[in-house]
């Protein structure tokens, strides 16, 4: 499913032009204009939850340091990193739960 699907959806359901559909889209999600809830509160460092669906958080890998897979096996340090997380709740595992057999 792709965004232009969830935007006829919205449509079809809810009866809304095509635009507000979209607005709706973006004010949830919108990363190019920094202005989606979702991406703004990650960035804040917050968890966003919504009951039944799942959680969305900011996670962190710290910086470490590997070798290279090269004959000399040279170390380079790797810095850490944050990035953006699902988990499912438990409504959402038991749906998914009966469809995956």
């Amino acid at each position: 499913m792709k965004k232009s699907d969830i935007v006829i959806h919205l449509m079809e359901t809810h009866d809304l032009s095509k635009k507000k559909a979209k607005e709706l889209i973006a004010t949830l999600f919108d990363v190019r204009t920094r202005k989606g809830i979702i991406p703004k509160a990650l960035v804040r460092g917050e968890k966003v939850n919504i009951s039944g669906f799942g959680t969305f958080a900011l996670r962190k890998i710290s910086s470490r340091t590997i070798k290279m897979p090269t004959a000399d096996a040279k170390e380079i340090q790797v810095p850490c990193r944050k990035y953006a997380c699902f988990k499912p709740g438990k409504a959402l595992r038991a749906v998914l739960k009966k469809t995956v057999k």
